[in-house]
């Protein structure tokens, strides 16, 4: 898309792709008159505004992400608030609190070996990323000196926005 006579948002830029999904649908096997659908996709691509896609791509793209996820923890969240007055429920869900606990230590054991010690593999040699360690020691003292001082915990967004922050700093962009 380096050339200035495509445009990634124009009309050029649709046509080039239905033109590349109409050749490798006949290329696959597909039964297609190539030439007479080259015709049509060259006219309906024309007709597509200069950025439509991009614009409504993004916002359909984020809504695919978002939508199921919010759609399961909403269905779930309404289960489990009228299946908690049974005590089978409560022991059950009292059994895994401790499964996920350590899952969420392995996990953030693991990001640990791999993001601060630089350890992918059992082979691998220790090899510090110290700006990755200053970065988490900074965190590690705001968050307990914030405990220590209020008496509650931190706003993990917070903390997030502060690691993004110092991630910059110390790495650049």
């Amino acid at each position: 898309m380096a050339l200035p006579s495509c445009h990634m948002h124009g009309p050029e830029h649709h046509t080039m792709v239905g033109f590349a999904l109409l050749t490798a649908y006949k290329n696959a096997g597909g039964e297609i008159d190539l030439v007479s659908a080259l015709g049509e996709m060259q006219k309906r691509g024309k007709q597509v505004p200069g950025g439509a896609c991009g614009f409504l791509g993004a916002r359909l793209a984020t809504l695919g992400v978002v939508l199921p996820s919010f759609i399961i923890i909403l269905l779930v969240a309404t289960l489990l608030t009228k299946l908690l007055k049974y005590a089978g429920v409560k022991a059950v869900l009292g059994g895994i609190k401790p499964a996920i606990v350590g899952m969420i230590l392995a996990t953030a054991l693991t990001m640990f070996l791999s993001v601060i010690l630089n350890i992918a593999t059992v082979q691998s040699a220790v090899n510090f990323d110290w700006k990755g360690l200053v970065i988490f020691g900074v965190l590690l003292v705001v968050a307990l000196g914030y405990f220590k001082w209020k008496k509650k915990a931190f706003s993990p967004i917070l903390l997030i926005v502060i690691s993004g922050v110092l991630g910059v700093l110390m790495y650049g962009i």
